[in-house]
């Protein structure tokens, strides 16, 4: 091996967010983790399924959700109280928002807020084992690309099982998430 070759390739060094454009001279390159990945393709009206991994092609931002698990995810307000959706487009102006999903605890019957720019409806969801179905209608929805969901009172589950040690605080179990345009 010549020795210019061998002199470029010692100064080559790869890294996961550092890169090397000349012997010595180092930059600094943001690496993006895209945090919802993997990505599938899904419509609005087609949804989020939350038993698959990752998230749909349509969400550039997800907060206040767990990882999932074989019948879907929980909410979790250990880092946020608030579970926010946030679209690669603004919503429509006029939808229902169909959601299937269970309560954990203390959340059960007491009511959910659903919330879209200043518009606030609640849902109050049941602990079922079929995972009911929950609807709300939204019109003359601003030009907004969030969803947000307050669950009433997330709770550790150690708080109602002391030998348990999850340390998410649970509210609502989602299965589906579905946003059917009425325009």
């Amino acid at each position: 091996m010549n020795n210019k070759l061998h002199g470029l390739l010692s100064c080559l060094i790869v890294g996961a967010s550092t890169l090397f454009s000349a012997c010595g001279d180092k930059q600094e390159v943001a690496v993006a983790v895209d945090q919802l990945a993997p990505r599938y393709e899904s419509t609005l009206a087609e949804g989020i399924d939350f038993r698959r991994p990752g998230y749909p092609s349509f969400l550039i931002e997800v907060t206040g959700v767990s990882n999932p698990e074989d019948w879907g995810r929980w909410t979790d307000a250990a880092g946020t109280p608030v579970v926010k959706f946030r679209f690669d487009k603004p919503l429509p102006k006029k939808f229902v928002l169909e959601l299937q999903a269970n309560a954990f605890g203390p959340n059960e019957g007491k009511p959910t807020i659903v919330r879209v720019g200043n518009i606030e409806h609640t849902m109050v969801v049941k602990n079922t084992p079929s995972y009911a179905v929950y609807k709300t209608e939204f019109v003359n929805v601003p030009s907004i690309d969030t969803i947000e969901i307050i669950p009433p009172n997330p709770v550790l589950p150690r708080e109602l099982d002391p030998n348990n040690r999850d340390e998410r605080k649970l509210g609502l179990g989602l299965v589906t998430f579905k946003i059917k345009s009425l325009e």
